[in-house]
């Protein structure tokens, strides 16, 4: 793969690293599970150049329009990768959700770690024909839940080794602020957001016979709007060395134009001749299992959060098809919160167990 090709292809994919997202103006927080991570999510983006932008100010509510820019062709399709499947995986072993920008040879695979306190960026691995592994030391790593008025400080790097002695470090300081929350209107829609404001400086160091020859540096500030269970629905980047946090001349714009769940709006589970049909999947507000088969007792519903909490149960008696349908409700009559749930049907000595999304 073109090394400068690869590079772009990086830029791209770290743009969608911090997909978090915000329920509700007037409670933000930021979990774990409202981070796009079920296989095969995928979603693509377009982008245009040096274009005029109104980014407001800090604070909210407010409302960013990104509808009249002109833009380009879809850039790639990013989908949530099978960990054991991408290249150089055995390097990450902590690794347990991967981002894929593909696009041909200039495929670009993300590596992180999500885990209920925190998401954590390991590292970039190329094409397995490229031979590129880029692990990040340290890693760089967002506490949660997150809020807005939330504020951190990062550092991350990686090398690039050309052997003997010549390889290039790249390095990635900056200060980031949740400073504003709002609604991010593209084409494809709209979207309750947090704005996160990142004052990025990437420093390359470039090493002959392990002897500093050559220094860059390059400032930038970037502009992500994030939503809830969405990956990020836009990202602007200022023009280099820019110091206005709200510019309004803006090196590139990239823009949500797709973006499906790796649940099927019907979800089918099959335990020989018995089945579970779920429908939709994902849901808003109710959502239908079907149950078809053969049982002598009662066949059981059961929902769990993915702490593997029971949340709600259902029991049916039936000789055949069984039917339930469940509007979102915990045992207490409370609303759940949107995220991913678990289901487990009982049907005599059958037990079929998947998954269901409930989206805002």
């Amino acid at each position: 793969m073109n090394k400068s090709a690869f590079t772009k292809r990086v830029m791209f994919v770290s743009i969608i690293v911090l997909v978090l997202g915000c329920p509700l103006f007037a409670q933000v927080s930021i979990e774990w599970n409202e981070i796009p991570h079920i296989l095969n999510t995928r979603w693509t983006k377009n982008m245009a150049y040096e274009v005029s932008v109104n980014l407001g100010a800090a604070g909210g509510p407010q409302t960013w329009t990104f509808t009249s820019q002109p833009m380009g062709p879809d850039s790639c399709t990013n989908v949530v990768f099978p960990v054991n499947q991408a290249p150089f995986h055995d390097s990450f072993p902590n690794a347990n959700l991967v981002y894929a920008s593909l696009e041909g040879a200039d495929s670009a695979f993300l590596y992180m770690e999500l885990e209920p306190n925190f998401v954590s960026t390991l590292g970039i691995a190329g094409t397995a024909s490229s031979g590129m592994c880029l692990m990040y030391d340290p890693v760089d790593t967002n506490n949660l839940p997150e809020h807005y008025n939330d504020t951190r400080h990062y550092y991350a790097a990686y090398t690039v080794d050309f052997g003997a002695g010549s390889y290039v470090l790249y390095e990635k300081r900056g200060f980031e602020d949740i400073d504003a929350y709002g609604t991010v209107i593209v084409p494809y829609g709209s979207y309750p957001c947090l704005r996160y404001v990142l004052f990025d400086t990437l420093m390359l160091t470039t090493y002959y016979n392990n002897v500093p020859i050559l220094f860059d540096t390059t400032t930038s500030i970037l502009h992500q709007f994030v939503a809830e269970n969405y990956s990020g629905v836009v990202c602007v980047r200022s023009q280099d060395d820019e110091t206005n946090p709200y510019f309004t001349n803006a090196s590139i714009l990239e823009r949500l134009t797709y973006f499906a769940t790796g649940i099927e709006e019907v979800t089918n589970v099959f335990v020989g001749d018995n089945s579970v049909t779920v429908s939709p999947n994902p849901f808003k507000n109710n959502v239908a299992f079907t149950y078809d088969g053969e049982t002598t007792g009662p066949v059981i519903f059961e929902i769990y959060d993915v702490q593997g909490r029971l949340i709600r149960d259902f029991a049916v008696r039936t000789a055949g098809k069984a039917i339930i349908n469940w509007s979102g409700k915990d045992r207490d009559g409370m609303c759940v919160p949107e995220g991913v749930y678990l289901f487990r049907v009982h049907a005599g000595d059958h037990h079929m167990i998947g998954k269901i999304v409930r989206m805002r």
